[in-house]
């Protein structure tokens, strides 16, 4: 039987995938480029649309090439897969992550609240992107419990 992950793994999961990023980003770019450029308004705001591609990037890449699994995911004992079961595809992936990153900023926040209600409420503990992207995480380690 498989068990979907529950909305704590998936939270520390995401968190666990932007540190492996964004904290070795961070210091390559303040000893190579210098600390002015991370902190300073207008260079920030390059710094963080720059850190966003990266991570959205790897959210897409590594689950494809890893059989659903990313790094903070991997640890967690969760994995990403279509509906059926079938490992996720590029096209699946991107469609997940572009509502993610589009409409979860676009509500200020709110679908992503939605999101998470419904991973608390649901059964299958899918959120709107799993939806609309047809995909489901299911916690890997829940069988062997």
């Amino acid at each position: 039987m498989i068990f979907p992950a529950k909305l704590w793994q998936r939270f520390f999961a995401r968190m666990i995938d932007g540190l492996i990023f964004g904290v070795p980003i961070v210091f390559l770019l303040s000893f190579t480029i210098g600390y002015d450029f991370v902190i300073e308004p207008r260079a920030n705001f390059i710094f963080n649309l720059f850190m966003l591609l990266i991570v959205t990037v790897y959210m897409i890449s590594l689950p494809v090439i890893w059989y659903g699994w990313s790094v903070g995911k991997r640890l967690l004992g969760i994995r990403i897969t279509q509906m059926n079961g079938k490992d996720v595809t590029w096209q699946v992936m991107v469609k997940r992550e572009l509502f993610i990153l589009v409409v979860y900023i676009l509500t200020f926040g709110l679908f992503l609240l939605l999101s998470g209600v419904m991973m608390i409420t649901r059964k299958d503990k899918r959120a709107l992107h799993d939806l609309m992207a047809g995909t489901k995480v299911s916690d890997e380690n829940a069988e062997l419990l």
